[in-house]
């Protein structure tokens, strides 16, 4: 497994910012499921929202980032993957989320 190990805390960020940004979760009622995926390691997660069907969450080869099918992208998607995964990096560097591999 590659996923990052994360704390309590660092799964409710991520939550919450996909939460706000991506329109994941929209009635909050996959919070408890989100949380227990993102507790056990788990590599993706279906996120929707913004990103449509194939919009993910993954933690896999030393980082955390989002992503959607490529035949789904868009110029509207792209900015919010970008935006999110740009946060995610910040917060690796700031220690807010486990320091990614290369970064």
């Amino acid at each position: 497994m590659s996923a990052l190990p994360l704390r309590a805390a660092e799964e409710h960020r991520i939550y919450d910012l996909l939460h706000e940004q991506i329109g994941f979760d929209e009635f909050g009622t996959w919070k408890g499921s989100f949380l227990q995926c993102t507790e056990t390691g788990c590599e993706e997660y279906r996120i929707q929202g913004k990103l449509g069907f194939g919009g993910k969450l993954r933690n896999c080869h030393g980082r955390i980032y989002i992503d959607c099918y490529p035949e789904d992208i868009n110029q509207e998607r792209q900015v919010l993957i970008d935006r999110v995964n740009a946060t995610f990096v910040q917060w690796s560097k700031e220690g807010l989320l486990p320091k990614f591999r290369g970064a």
